[in-house]
């Protein structure tokens, strides 16, 4: 029989760092047709929530990225980066 030995705990990989996947940042930008302000996460279509403001889509992400580690980016009524 072949023995078998422990591994030092340096030595072992944790099976939730290997299963990690990056997870993608929550982008707020204006639907223009509807004028309000949407929230989608990055490279998705699908539309998470609308807003009246930017301000109340900014306070709502902000709630959900205190949960946990995604940021978040908001965009100019043209488009362009505002803030990161």
């Amino acid at each position: 029989m072949e023995e078998v030995k422990a591994k030092k705990p340096s030595e072992l990989k944790s099976k939730v760092s290997e299963e990690k996947k990056p997870i993608g940042r929550y982008h707020i930008s204006q639907d223009k047709e509807k004028n309000k302000w949407r929230v989608k996460l990055a490279g998705s279509d699908k539309v998470i929530k609308l807003f009246n403001t930017q301000k109340e889509a900014i306070e709502y992400v902000k709630n959900l990225t205190g949960n946990n580690e995604r940021g978040f980016v908001v965009h100019s009524k043209k488009g362009k980066i505002r803030k990161i």
